[in-house]
């Protein structure tokens, strides 16, 4: 936890051993603010993570000044410390995702003489398909969720049920915020009977399997 009187930042992250002992298992993880939980007007930061049922499982809740890359990337050195103070650990590839792949972008924008478009072309292969930040359209992340719909209801539910809508000062807030996290928390006990346990695999259900029945069944054939 940090806090600045004189320039007025904050930023602390709360989360449990049980939260993120499942960023071991991640190779995707949702992130984002939402606003209007604290009167001071700082975001609040949620950081989580999909399971292969695409079932959302929050890992930490954070306040900090801003939204910036700074103040995430805070975040995710704080969980990292946490988890693994290890120098050589490292996070999963981060996916961002769009509706397009880069290869269809680039064949549709070639296809153009201008120059402009060409020299557009040469930043876009070298910023999003030849650098570290090539994993954001919808299909680098095959098998996980197009969407940040889990988070999203989180979100929601935190400012319906939660904060009720009401704007809370720092310390009040912090104090809800333990007990949510730890609610987050318990719900995650592979001890209790209902527990929300995070899908390694996927589910096979039977309607899945009777659908892959029908299509064997088909006689069609395929080049």
């Amino acid at each position: 936890m940090g806090f600045d009187d004189e320039v007025q930042t904050i930023q602390f992250v709360i989360s449990t051993k049980r939260l993120l002992t499942n960023v071991s298992h991640v190779q995707n993880v949702h992130t984002d603010a939402t606003y209007k939980c604290l009167w001071q007007g700082y975001p609040v930061l949620i950081v989580g993570t999909s399971d292969k049922d695409n079932k959302f499982h929050p890992i930490c809740l954070a306040v900090c000044s801003n939204e910036t890359a700074e103040d995430f990337m805070y975040t995710f050195k704080t969980m990292k410390l946490d988890l693994n103070p290890s120098p050589v650990f490292s996070w999963p590839p981060l996916y961002s995702l769009t509706f397009a792949s880069p290869g269809l972008l680039l064949e549709e924008f070639q296809a153009h003489s201008q120059d402009v478009v060409q020299e557009y072309c040469g930043y876009f292969k070298k910023g999003w398909v030849d650098s570290e930040l090539c994993h954001w359209f919808e299909g680098a992340a095959p098998g996980h969720p197009s969407a940040n719909n889990g988070l999203e209801s989180l979100k929601s539910l935190i400012k319906n049920n939660g904060t009720l809508r009401n704007q809370m000062p720092v310390g009040q807030f912090v104090n809800w915020a333990l007990e949510l996290v730890w609610n987050w928390s318990r719900e995650r006990d592979s001890h209790t009977q209902d527990c929300k346990r995070f899908s390694v695999y996927p589910s096979i259900t039977l309607q899945v399997q009777n659908q892959a029945c029908k299509w064997l069944k088909q006689s069609q054939s395929f080049p």
